[in-house]
């Protein structure tokens, strides 16, 4: 049996410490990574219940074409329950980590669902054009035949 701990020292622990790196309170295990979930699911009942299922975890950019934002536990439980609503000798699921959803281009009437995830706004809109130096000459003389009108 194990002896008792004297009174001033502190008792060994119990269970073996994990490895350097592996603790769940690590930061990288918190941060959160995009990935691209696209799946093929032969059964209707099946592909309804996988559809539902993601629409309330993820960013659905087409019909079976998912962008998810998560850290690595919570991928593993996405993960574990997509296995549970597909056949996995029938139905083809995959997930593609991918750096930012700014280096997905596209297009079509879908494409503005990924538009409030861009810093700048969706890369189709089009930005105000820069004005040149000749527009910026021209805005200033604008400017100086309205203060003179209004003086007059």
């Amino acid at each position: 049996m194990g002896e008792r701990p004297k009174p001033g020292e502190n008792p060994k622990p119990k269970s073996k410490s994990k490895p350097m790196g592996k603790s769940k309170g690590k930061s990288g295990d918190r941060l959160k990574r995009w990935y691209i979930l696209a799946y093929d699911v032969r059964d209707s009942k099946r592909l309804r219940r996988l559809h539902y299922f993601l629409s309330r975890e993820a960013l659905s950019l087409q019909y079976s074409v998912f962008l998810v934002h998560k850290n690595k536990e919570e991928i593993k439980c996405l993960i574990t329950e997509v296995k549970d609503r597909v056949e996995t000798n029938v139905d083809d699921v995959r997930l593609y980590p991918v750096k930012s959803p700014n280096v997905i281009w596209a297009s079509g009437k879908q494409s503005r669902s990924m538009s409030g995830l861009y810093v700048a706004g969706h890369p189709s809109e089009k930005k105000p054009k820069k004005k040149s130096f000749i527009d910026l000459l021209f805005q200033g003389l604008k400017k100086g035949e309205k203060k003179n009108a209004a003086s007059n």
